[in-house]
């Protein structure tokens, strides 16, 4: 941070001394905040893009996830390594993938993968890729030239591992727990190479 300095020319007056103390000072208590708010820990668990690409039909995702929190974070791991649970086409050129389900589907389905949950313990981070063989072929034109991911997770999982149990024998589709249960955690957008418009 540039701060201005007190002018340095004309006769000495007693408002002209006084500036010369205080704009420093003012800086110095401004560059105080700026710092502080850098050094502001994270809360909550943090998602990343390491590297995103397409090598022909298939999309290869690099990530980390750390848990900021002073608890155990316990991240929805079934689409962590691919396929995505969905994805969206955003506006300007962004690929937003889904590892659960975006929202809550009121019709039974005849299979469905089975919830997987990875601990994340406390300031820890887990890192992993998430690969599709034939993602990049469905991508409409022109292509996505950024990608952001997100991640569920919870502070706790003994609830959510109990609904589950219990639409195991209806006919509720057995994502809707995790829709229910889960905080979303989604990265900063990041490159999307090998996309060709």
């Amino acid at each position: 941070m540039t701060c201005p300095l007190a002018p340095r020319t004309g006769s000495p007056s007693t408002g002209v001394n006084h500036m010369r103390i205080l704009v420093p000072l003012t800086c110095l208590f401004l560059l105080g905040l700026v710092c502080a708010a850098s050094d502001a820990p994270r809360i909550g668990v943090h998602v990343q893009v390491l590297n995103a690409r397409c090598a022909k039909k298939k999309l290869v995702l690099s990530w980390r996830i750390t848990n900021n929190e002073g608890k155990p974070a316990y991240v929805y791991a079934t689409f962590l390594k691919g396929p995505a649970a969905g994805f969206d086409e955003g506006e300007q050129g962004v690929l937003i993938l889904h590892t659960s389900l975006k929202d809550k589907i009121h019709t039974g389905v005849n299979f469905y993968p089975k919830a997987e949950f990875t601990e994340l313990a406390p300031h820890s981070s887990l890192e992993g890729k998430l690969e599709d063989g034939q993602f990049c072929s469905q991508l409409q034109t022109p292509k996505p030239r950024e990608v952001v991911l997100d991640v569920a997770y919870g502070l706790e999982v003994a609830q959510v591992k109990r609904s589950l149990q219990s639409v195991s024998d209806s006919n509720e589709h057995p994502a809707n727990p995790i829709v229910d249960w889960r905080t979303l955690a989604q990265s900063q957008k990041a490159p999307l190479r090998g996309t060709t418009r």
